[in-house]
């Protein structure tokens, strides 16, 4: 809904995807409005990430004329981002959906793969 902020699923730092839920603007058209421009700009929510907008990949999309999606990249461990989807509509309306993105990082261990001897004992020494 516009003018609210949606919960966005965790991204993995190594992870190049689209947001796990697109800004949906379908509810604020009325019959024959359309999307007429997008964009979505990156800002940090809470942590430290002195460029966020290093977050988004490319330019965001348009989904069955009523959906943004946006590829984003990297980020920065530990870092909520504040993505913000702005649309302009053929009836001149300016809408606008914010998303709560957190970046976070896995790092493999031996006790979470249940390998009793150590992962050396098997000739490699990490994933």
């Amino acid at each position: 809904m516009p003018g609210g902020r949606i919960l966005l699923s965790p991204k993995a730092q190594g992870e190049t995807c689209f947001t796990s839920s697109a800004f949906d603007f379908i509810s604020c058209l009325q019959q024959g409005e359309t999307i007429a421009t997008f964009s979505v700009g990156a800002t940090v929510y809470s942590g430290t990430d002195p460029n966020p907008s290093l977050i988004l990949s490319g330019s965001p999309t348009l989904v069955n004329g009523t959906q943004v999606r946006q590829l984003t990249t990297g980020g920065v461990n530990g870092v909520t981002y504040e993505l913000d989807c702005t649309v302009t509509t053929s009836l001149g309306q300016t809408l606008i959906q914010t998303g709560l993105l957190s970046v976070y990082t896995t790092p493999v261990s031996v006790s979470t793969l249940g390998f009793p001897f150590g992962i050396g004992a098997f000739g490699v020494s990490s994933f």
